[in-house]
């Protein structure tokens, strides 16, 4: 499970950053949402911190951007269940 700034993350889930410099955001499932942003994800630690923390990763581009990453590891993490339509069209 993922979520950013407790807007769960789901595979209908759409992530658009909007505007520029200093009025720049993000829209994530419809919200507007705001800097600072805050990702939890659950699994397991060590595989998740190697996937953003690798050399040239995300964490690279977000510092090389002047952005400040923050990695914090903790026990328990509960995140939200998505509160959206998760209905499908021309599906049977």
């Amino acid at each position: 499970a993922i979520s950013i700034n407790d807007q769960r993350i789901i595979a209908k889930s759409d992530i658009f950053k909007l505007g520029d410099g200093s009025n720049a955001f993000l829209k994530v499932n419809g919200q507007r949402i705001l800097s600072p942003y805050v990702i939890k994800a659950i699994g397991n630690q060590t595989y998740l911190e190697s996937a953003v923390i690798g050399k040239g990763g995300h964490v690279d581009a977000l510092k090389d951007a002047g952005h400040e990453v923050t990695l914090n590891k903790v026990k328990k993490v509960k995140i939200k269940q998505y509160e959206g339509d998760i209905s499908t069209k021309y599906i049977k």
